[in-house]
């Protein structure tokens, strides 16, 4: 036994090098047989957690400077598949420390190249797949596609770029954190996202979720009728099958398509959205444009036959009637001022259409004191209750319409006008007729009484040929008369209107 060092110290030195290279042979044996980065062991764990079929191009085990392994290629195929693969992902790098070679620990899993195919009709969850024990400590899918197929294969897909996806803490126990980018197609717009989401549920449209987003320089142009960039902030929460959403939005440069005038459009609203088929229920929007403050409430949701369609209801009390108009007009001078009140409801189908061609409405409105802007229009009105009372001149100050209410029904562009009543001092009109928004061509038949003659309220041969036909407009201690309306919104025609009244208008 020459070979055994006589000293204790060498004695010492040679039992803890034999004690290390046995724990090195027994880690190696137990790795060999632990080692959890084969291919096997990857693509069984995969195929549980996805309930699909899982497809490897290439695969490589890694060991310095952290272990784990590189797959490439990977093809996730899902029974509810149609056409497209569920998941793609180009490369698939997972990395562990040490202790997560004895844990179901993984430090870091980053996927290049990934691309996540929804098709119409996948049911939001799969009952077949298996929750697993890993934690993943960091979940990394920068630059990846998320692709919803429509139920029409002519159509084009739903995307979105997600530019960052990144999660800590990945678990089926655990709270996970997130941040997410991404940019949204309609309207085109960039969204970040950070927030909590798990512990994950059995049923996993059930599990919790919650954080606040940012929503920027989107583009209403998209819309076909609208323009500007809408930009939003907010919190949201819930379950990921159903999430509440509050926030504002704020459009500095808002415009119809058929005016030219802009104007900052703000909002405050909260809602309820359907991440699983994306209805949208709105519980309050609060519209927020000059001096004038608009409440709305409804459901954007698809429909058969119909797409998705926007349902909602409005209302504005004592708001200012020009900034509504302000919003539709193509000059920079609104025709009517005063007090605006009304009650409708819009429905605003799917489709290409411009958006005052394909909103739908229906409603009463009224106008109180109202007067109107081009010095014209608003001597004829003083010209009207003047004669109506029976003086001969307007009085100074400016007659103001009073009592301006009806009821408006809106299809393709034009509006269906009845119960159309107004007042001025002196004199009452009761009409009905159409108005065409794109357009602006006025069509309104009806009556007017007057509390003297008729023939007062015109001038020059109007006024001879009213006072002719006088007696027959007589009624009562008040003269009424069929008039009319016609010509443009900026240049209308008022006069009398006896063929009207022959056939029935």
């Amino acid at each position: 036994m020459r070979f055994l060092p006589k000293s204790r110290v060498g004695r010492t030195f040679l039992g803890l090098f034999t004690a290390l290279v046995a724990s090195v042979a027994v880690c190696a044996i137990l790795l060999f047989l632990r080692w959890p980065f084969t291919k096997a062991k990857i693509v069984r764990e995969l195929e549980e957690v996805s309930a699909s079929k899982v497809d490897v191009q290439s695969f490589r085990a890694t060991y310095f400077p952290r272990p784990g392994c590189v797959a490439g290629g990977l093809v996730f195929h899902h029974k509810q598949d149609i056409g497209q693969p569920f998941i793609a992902i180009a490369s698939l790098r997972i990395e562990s420390g040490m202790a997560g070679l004895f844990s179901e620990h993984i430090a870091r899993v980053t996927a290049q190249g990934m691309h996540v195919t929804i098709a119409h009709g996948m049911q939001e969850t799969f009952p077949e797949a298996k929750a697993s024990k890993i934690v993943i400590q960091d979940l990394i899918a920068d630059d990846s596609l998320l692709e919803f197929s429509p139920a029409d294969p002519t159509r084009q897909p739903l995307t979105f770029l997600v530019h960052q996806f990144h999660l800590q803490n990945v678990g089926t126990q655990n709270q996970t954190s997130f941040n997410v980018a991404v940019s949204n197609p309609l309207p085109p717009g960039k969204i970040t996202a950070h927030g909590r989401l798990g512990p994950w549920n059995q049923r996993r449209e059930q599990t919790p979720v919650s954080g606040e987003y940012e929503f920027s320089n989107a583009d209403l142009g998209a819309f076909h009728g609208i323009a500007g960039k809408l930009s939003s902030g907010g919190k949201f929460s819930g379950v990921l099958g159903r999430i509440e959403v509050s926030g504002d939005t704020d459009v500095t440069d808002f415009e119809v398509a058929s005016s030219t005038n802009r104007t900052e459009l703000r909002t405050e609203f909260s809602a309820l959205v359907n991440m699983r088929n994306g209805d949208v229920d709105l519980h309050r929007v609060l519209a927020h444009f000059r001096q004038t403050v608009l409440l709305a409430v409804g459901r954007i949701a698809a429909q058969p036959e119909k797409g998705r369609t926007a349902e909602i209801s409005l209302f504005c009390k004592n708001g200012r009637v020009q900034d509504l108009l302000r919003l539709f007009t193509k000059s920079g001078r609104v025709p009517m001022s005063g007090v605006l009140s009304f009650s409708a409801q819009a429905s605003i189908p799917n489709g290409k259409q411009t958006f005052l061609k394909k909103v739908q409405l229906t409603g009463n409105f009224g106008v109180v004191a109202g007067e109107f802007d081009k010095p014209e229009t608003q001597h004829s009105v003083d010209h009207l209750s003047a004669g109506a009372r029976g003086e001969k001149n307007p009085e100074d100050s400016d007659v103001v319409l009073s009592d301006l209410k009806g009821h408006a029904d809106l299809r393709q562009g034009v509006a269906t006008l009845s119960q159309l009543t107004f007042s001025v001092p002196g004199a009452v009109a009761d009409m009905h007729g159409t108005y065409n928004v794109i357009t602006e061509r006025v069509d309104l038949h009806g009556d007017l009484t007057t509390r003297k003659s008729i023939a007062n309220t015109s001038s020059g041969l109007k006024s001879v040929a009213l006072r002719v036909l006088s007696p027959f407009f007589k009624k009562n201690h008040s003269e009424q008369a069929p008039v009319k309306i016609t010509g443009s919104y900026s240049h209308p025609s008022f006069g009398l209107d006896l063929a009207g009244k022959k056939n029935g208008h």
